[in-house]
């Protein structure tokens, strides 16, 4: 993937930070445009999840309009900064989320920011700031190495075969 930026010579970043899930560290996207919190069902056994309640929000719009289908929800302990909280994590049947090892595990929903104190992105620092704590971002340059502004990447960009799905029943976009 090459990835152009107009009248800046800084890497961006996307807002993705460390947290704890149930424990576990890994990657969120904090997606002001996603309703709730998701992840794929293949982290439950990870965060110890062996039973889920089913899901009171049968399907999503995901990236691009492709619809997602939620097969459960679980309350988990997530840790984001020094904010704790426990909350509703929505988990879908297929892997539409990022699998690499540079990429994030789940997608904070508005669900979950708004119930964080106050919080908002220094760009020119790379911080998520949330209440009187803070976390490092990562330029996606630094972080995958491999992508930069001047010289293409090897990488290619297909989509994938387990996002896509029938839809069988009407979908209620989760806002």
């Amino acid at each position: 993937m090459h990835v152009l930026s107009l009248g800046s010579d800084h890497a961006f970043f996307v807002a993705e930070i460390p947290v704890r899930v149930n424990g576990i560290r890994m990657l969120a996207f904090v997606d002001t445009g996603a309703g709730i919190t998701v992840a794929s069902k293949a982290l439950t056994p990870l965060l110890g999840i062996t039973h889920m309640e089913a899901s009171l929000i049968p399907a999503a719009v995901g990236m691009a309009g492709i619809p997602v289908k939620f097969v459960g929800r679980s309350v988990v302990f997530i840790q984001a900064a020094n904010q704790k909280i426990d909350h509703t994590l929505h988990f879908t049947d297929s892997q539409c989320i990022p699998s690499g090892a540079d990429s994030y595990n789940i997608m904070l929903g508005n669900d979950l920011l708004g119930r964080l104190p106050s919080w908002s992105m220094d760009y020119q620092k790379r911080l998520f700031h949330v209440g009187d704590d803070y976390v490092q971002t990562l330029p996606v340059q630094q972080k995958r190495g491999s992508l930069s502004s001047t010289q293409p990447s090897s990488r290619s960009v297909s989509q994938s075969r387990y996002c896509s799905s029938p839809v069988q029943k009407p979908l209620f976009r989760a806002q």
